[in-house]
């Protein structure tokens, strides 16, 4: 998937290999409305927070995400995980 390459449903062998290419189903995403319905009812959010954080799957979400705010409809980034920060004084340890 982050390869550009269409994934190969004979290369899934577990639930989270199918959440991983539901989640690749944004790149085939062509109507502003539906990148907002996506972003709006939380749906990469939802997927996201029931992965592993792998490097793997971290990279894949940046690319949905860097998808998604090229579309110009994530105000923010969205699919993070619950315990990652956006700014850097989180990041730093400070409040």
């Amino acid at each position: 998937m982050i390869t550009g390459r269409i994934v190969d449903i004979r290369h899934v062998q577990n639930l989270n290999d199918l959440k991983l290419l539901q989640v690749g189903w944004v790149f085939d995403l062509n109507f502003p409305p539906s990148y907002r319905r996506l972003r709006d009812q939380g749906y990469l959010d939802i997927i996201r927070a029931s992965l592993p954080a792998t490097e793997t799957v971290n990279r894949i979400f940046a690319a949905v995400n860097k998808v998604l705010a090229r579309e110009g409809t994530a105000k923010t980034p969205v699919a993070k995980r619950p315990d990652e920060s956006d700014s850097a004084s989180e990041k730093n340890g400070e409040s």
